[in-house]
């Protein structure tokens, strides 16, 4: 990791990883990356900078806003979490995170 900050410059893989913490509470690493890289970032600084956004942290991310999102949507349960999902993956969430996301939005016991 110093090698790549060290060879495309600190200043570069700074504004990856601020932009990684900026972004996470509402995207996924999906869109995360395809920003970054309309912005001029390198591919390795972006992986380097998302490895900061582990699996777990964009699952929970996904689940809160599913839940959320689970009051506003309209529809049988199954048209729901289709709606959800595809939200979701809009916002850049990989295919496995939006399937546990909707899972939890569907079993939450606070609707």
């Amino acid at each position: 990791m110093r090698q790549i900050a060290e060879s495309y410059g600190q200043d570069d893989l700074k504004f990856a990883r601020s932009y990684v913490r900026m972004r996470a509470k509402t995207r996924g690493p999906l869109a995360i990356a395809a920003e970054l890289a309309a912005r001029g970032v390198d591919r390795r600084l972006i992986e380097t900078a998302l490895a900061a956004y582990p699996e777990t942290e964009q699952v929970q991310n996904a689940e809160r806003m599913a839940v959320r999102m689970y009051g506003r949507v309209q529809g049988g349960e199954g048209d729901r979490a289709d709606r959800i999902g595809a939200r979701l993956a809009r916002r850049g969430f990989p295919a496995s995170i939006v399937r546990a996301a909707c899972r939890a939005a569907l079993d939450d016991p606070s609707d």
